[in-house]
């Protein structure tokens, strides 16, 4: 089935709205980053003493960078989330393609309720740097757990 959505993912009058145009190029801006601080810092330790000793493990190196990835991560995975939502609400709200509704799964529902219980859908353009700051603290956990549990669902497991 081809759902014919908008450029951006546009809420409002295409042409006029450039939708989400900039939260994806936030998120493609960083997965580079992430994959720089990727490369083993070990790799780059030099050793002493002729080959018997290694005075530098990097591993606060490699520490800095798995927890600045991890910040990476979670913006990355904020605007999937929103992005994700806006998508689903676009298809339900009606593409003119004439096709039925899609029936989300509970898990979807669950988690589009959370995420649309604190973050409005994006109709005409608007500042989109607090959206993405209050789903970066949804992913982390900092703004409680209801989207964790939204994934995880009522019986506490992680969702198929």
């Amino acid at each position: 089935m081809e759902l014919r959505l908008p450029a951006n993912l546009a809420g409002g009058k295409v042409g006029l709205n450039s939708g989400m145009v900039q939260l994806q190029t936030v998120a493609t801006a960083l997965i580079p980053e992430m994959q720089v601080r990727a490369f083993p810092s070990g790799t780059l330790s030099r050793p002493a003493k002729d080959g018997q000793e290694d005075h530098n493990t990097m591993a606060m190196a490699s520490a800095r960078n798995l927890r600045a990835n991890q910040t990476r991560l979670d913006t990355v995975l904020a605007v999937q989330y929103i992005m994700s939502a806006q998508g689903v609400d676009l298809v339900v709200r009606g593409i003119d393609d004439d096709a039925a509704d899609p029936r989300l799964g509970t898990g979807t529902q669950r988690i589009h309720a959370v995420i649309r219980g604190a973050i409005a859908e994006l109709q005409d353009d608007r500042n989109l740097t607090p959206d993405l700051e209050k789903m970066v603290r949804m992913v982390n956990g900092q703004s409680g757990g209801a989207l964790l549990q939204a994934v995880r669902g009522p019986s506490g497991q992680d969702a198929a």
